[in-house]
């Protein structure tokens, strides 16, 4: 299941954007798991986070959950192609496409807030903050509909 995933990653990224991807990265709670699927695969553990979380605020103010942080390499010395000063060799033919600012991409998540939900209360699962957080991300990235084919 992992080398289907690595692979079905790998080819959509280089159609999406037009480079190959060079490294994969996934992160693992050691109280709950102990990586050994990452491990049998050959990917390398680099340590742990510092723990710190996600919160609507940016992050937690304590360490608490520490995690794994396991890699894997897809190309021959990926450190030193992504560190590289000359991005020419990287081969990138995609253009950017979110047009926005980092101020503007800021705003985005207060703006959401501010804005009343019409859905009734019955099957609510998400905050529509949220809901509107990922069409906006997905919309930036050239997304134009729920299916994957729809950009």
């Amino acid at each position: 299941m992992l080398a289907l995933t690595e692979r079905r990653a790998v080819a959509d990224w280089q159609a999406r954007f037009g480079h190959p991807v060079l490294l994969l990265e996934t992160v693992v709670d050691p109280r709950r798991f102990y990586g050994g699927v990452y491990r049998a695969a050959n990917w390398i553990e680099l340590g742990l986070t510092q723990g710190y979380r996600r919160t609507r605020a940016g992050y937690s103010a304590d360490a608490d959950a520490p995690k794994r942080v396991f890699v894997r390499p897809l190309c021959r010395h990926p450190q030193r192609q992504l560190t590289h000063p000359n991005r020419d060799h990287l081969h990138l033919t995609g253009a950017p496409t979110i047009m926005l600012n980092a101020e503007q991409m800021r705003a985005l998540p207060r703006c959401f807030m501010t804005i009343a939900d019409p859905r009734r209360a019955q099957g609510r699962r998400h905050c529509l903050p949220v809901v509107l957080g990922l069409a906006a991300g997905a919309t930036l990235c050239g997304m134009r509909g729920y299916n994957s084919n729809s950009h």
